[in-house]
């Protein structure tokens, strides 16, 4: 039997006592010591408690978790349509590396797959609609690209919570429909995703209704430290290389706290080696990380970083133009020995048709963001011999079908064509993988940023 749950708020940057969750929702969301928003949950007997998780294997995930989570009450927890993410492995990938001659394992971690929503902000939504449940919040304003949206708005109804989503312009019609489908409210704005959360904020705080954070977000950082569990759950270990698309940082953030609680526990070593990836159209982490690497990592470069208003990009969900995590999240991934990279963005459709050729799956752009960062990641030498890589697929074509019309775009035969056709010319040639490194020379690969010899 396990024993009452204690838990506790404190600050990452100074180590002061902020008190508990009703005080940081109702409150301040920095440090009142030090100012500093990077606030973390942390459990008494956390090491005891991983320990007893993997050391009663076996049942419900979910179940066993719950004593390293943010809830008093088990009956405040809201139900949850899964047990763990499915991790696949991808060998057409790994046929990628070794043709460069470096020889890895790749997996492919199939948020795209949760049946909640189908996004890795599932697992925020599901931890956040549990939290508030047990804190008595009636009413929630958000400002969102997309997923977390969805997400919060699928989970929140089930917890009787109201929300209220503001969303930038361009975010794609299907994302809208399915925030008011659950019975919320959502607001689409003539403005980007700096400006929707502008408009949030002001409505939170005219209306006096809690505004959830767009920055860091205790809550999600334990959401997202489960990714880490998960891993050492199917795998018996972590990755030594971590591919995602990077937005605004939350996600490895958290898992860093799962790995931080899964090293008290003496369960591993190593951190995995951060491998970060945005678009070419809205880069300013690449930017930042880039003008660092090269000046040999200057005192102060963490908190050198640029902006961009209204960037012009596609891959709206991931479309983070004030990066205000950047000075917590890259000196994580320096540490790690890790990269904030990008790739460009008109080659997106090449990674989505290789995708569905060879894996048999339709990622949308901001997983194709994440594996078209492998690719950049092999050029750059960023993966070596002997590495076990995990790359999030965290959404599907369903949740950008603009994204999905593009892969097939090209692969539609008038009749008359077809009747032409013999069975040896029907199908379509396939993408040649070859195809994305030379796209990828030409963008520059060897100038991006200089190496740092890893």
């Amino acid at each position: 039997m396990h024993k009452i749950k204690t838990f506790y708020l404190t600050c990452g940057a100074c180590g002061s006592h902020y008190g508990g969750l009703r005080e940081w929702i109702n409150g301040p969301k920095t440090c009142v010591a030090c100012d500093s928003p990077e606030i973390y949950v942390e459990y008494e007997g956390i090491t005891e408690i991983v320990e007893q998780i993997f050391a009663n294997r076996g049942g419900d995930f979910s179940e066993r978790l719950f004593q390293a989570l943010p809830v008093h009450d088990r009956a405040n927890m809201l139900p949850q349509p899964r047990e763990y993410i499915s991790l696949e492995r991808w060998k057409f990938l790994e046929n990628v590396a070794s043709q460069r001659g470096i020889r890895c394992t790749v997996y492919a971690h199939r948020f795209d797959n949760s049946p909640a929503t189908g996004t890795v902000k599932d697992l925020a939504g599901h931890l956040s609609g549990s939290v508030y449940k047990e804190q008595g919040v009636k009413a929630i304003v958000v400002a969102s690209t997309g997923n977390i949206a969805v997400a919060m708005s699928r989970f929140f109804a089930a917890a009787g919570i109201d929300l209220l989503a503001f969303l930038p312009k361009g975010t794609s019609k299907l994302n809208v429909s399915e925030v008011a489908c659950y019975g919320q409210s959502v607001v689409v704005i003539d403005g980007d995703y700096s400006a929707a959360k502008k408009v949030a904020a002001e409505v939170s705080a005219r209306r006096n209704i809690y505004l959830s954070p767009n920055g860091w977000d205790p809550i999600r950082i334990e959401a997202k430290k489960t990714i880490a569990y998960e891993w050492q759950e199917m795998l018996g270990r972590l990755p030594s290389v971590y591919i995602q698309a990077l937005s605004g940082g939350m996600g490895p953030l958290g898992i860093q706290k799962g790995v931080r609680e899964l090293k008290a526990a003496g369960l591993v070593e190593d951190s995995p080696r951060y491998v970060l990836v945005q678009t070419d159209k809205c880069n300013p982490m690449t930017s930042a990380w880039k003008n660092a690497v090269t000046n040999d990592f200057y005192p102060g470069w963490e908190r050198d970083y640029p902006t961009i208003v209204n960037p012009e990009t596609k891959v709206t969900t991931i479309s983070t133009g004030d990066p205000k995590l950047y000075p917590i999240l890259a000196p994580i991934v320096k540490s790690s020995g890790g990269e904030i990279i990008d790739f460009p963005e008109d080659a997106l459709e090449l990674i989505g048709r290789a995708v569905a050729e060879r894996a048999f799956v339709r990622v949308g752009p901001a997983s194709a963001v994440a594996v078209g960062g492998f690719f950049q990641a092999i050029n750059r030498k960023a993966i070596r011999t002997g590495d076990c890589v995990v790359i999030s697929i965290g959404e599907g074509a369903r949740r950008a079908p603009d994204f999905f019309e593009r892969i097939a775009s090209g692969r539609f035969m008038k009749p008359e064509d077809a009747a032409a056709l013999v069975p040896a010319t029907v199908k379509p040639e396939m993408v040649d993988l070859k195809s994305i490194f030379n796209r990828l020379d030409s963008y520059g690969t060897a100038d991006l940023m200089p190496s740092r010899g890893n």
